[in-house]
């Protein structure tokens, strides 16, 4: 008997298994919530980007801006050192400045010139310095390199003078330098006397430059109408002006009125020129910097700031800072 091949059993499925993986609907789904989530994590990443970006702007415009107003208020507080009077006169590059020398604008920005103490370097000629001298015999030289400008001093009366060349330490020190170089700055008829002092000192020009590419910039100038350049200290700088306190009644007090007929000069329109420094009433200046961004994502316009008025709206963002700065060395202090 031959035996019949036996048919092959097929197993049925059992009832509710399912195979594992997602429908074309999910995944549609899935893709839709991720673009989105994706889309709004760009969102989010934009904003924290644009504002990031911002807050330097805002930092770097504020730093600009301060740059000026930290070199302003060393320097004016260590202008006309060791001259109570201000009389103190640039013999080195024949600059036609006082002290401190304010030059105002109400249609541009103010500069200012000033001859200052750098570095707390104080020492004392040994001997008589008059328009012949070509040498300082001082005390003690340390911190003094060829190349520096000196003040001499007998306290009412100062010259910036150069030194040229440093001699050996000793018990004292030459210092060549050259005097009566210039109409503008005379030696004192009757010199200096053995004992006066000698103060290492800087000239400084600050003033607002516009660059090639039209870009303003807050600029020093260490000699003035000398050969040397300008240097740039801060970009973005588009005003600076400066306000000089005179305290006319002698109250020790600065009456501020916002006109003309306050103890402020050059803030308010129509001002007269202040007194001059070597009267011994400058008390204070007053100095109000406006930064702007280089690149004009912005939009401002430059505010008024004493004696000029405000300027157009246009695509800039701006910045300006003010401090008011005493001033230590002329006549008493407030």
């Amino acid at each position: 008997m031959t035996r019949g091949l036996r048919p092959c059993s097929v197993r049925a499925a059992r009832p509710g298994h399912r195979q594992s993986g997602f429908t074309m609907v999910e995944l549609m789904v899935s893709l839709v919530l991720v673009a989105v989530v994706v889309g709004l994590m760009m969102q989010i990443a934009v904003v924290m980007l644009a504002g990031f970006k911002e807050q330097r702007e805002a930092l770097e415009l504020s730093r600009n801006a301060r740059a000026g107003i930290e070199l302003l208020t060393e320097a004016v507080r260590n202008a006309s050192a060791g001259v109570s009077s201000g009389e103190v006169l640039d013999s080195t590059s024949c600059n036609p400045v006082v002290g401190i020398t304010v030059t105002n604008h109400d249609d541009q920005p103010d500069s200012i010139e000033f001859i200052y103490g750098s570095g707390g370097i104080v020492t004392s000629v040994r001997n008589t310095v008059d328009a012949g001298t070509t040498t300082l015999t001082v005390v003690n030289a340390s911190g003094i390199v060829p190349g520096d400008q000196v003040i001499v001093s007998n306290g009412t009366t100062g010259r910036l003078l150069p030194v040229l060349n440093v001699g050996a330490a000793g018990v004292t020190t030459d210092l060549t330098t050259q005097t009566n170089l210039c109409a503008s700055a005379p030696m004192p008829a009757t010199g200096f006397d053995p004992g006066a002092l000698v103060i290492r000192a800087r000239y400084a020009r600050l003033a607002v430059e516009t660059g090639p590419d039209g870009v303003p910039m807050l600029t020093v100038d260490p000699d003035g109408d000398g050969p040397a350049p300008s240097e740039i200290l801060a970009e973005g700088v588009e005003d600076i002006q400066i306000a000089v306190g005179v305290d006319l009644d002698g109250d020790s007090a600065l009456l501020d009125l916002g006109d003309t007929t306050d103890e402020w000069f050059h803030n308010a329109p129509g001002d007269p020129p202040p007194p001059p420094i070597t009267d011994g009433q400058w008390r204070a200046l007053r100095v109000t910097v406006t930064a702007r961004d280089v690149l004009g994502r912005g939009g401002s316009a430059r505010p008024a700031a004493e004696d000029r008025p405000a300027g157009a709206a246009d695509k800039h963002r701006r910045r300006t800072l003010r401090t008011q700065i005493e001033i230590r060395n002329l006549g008493r202090a407030l």
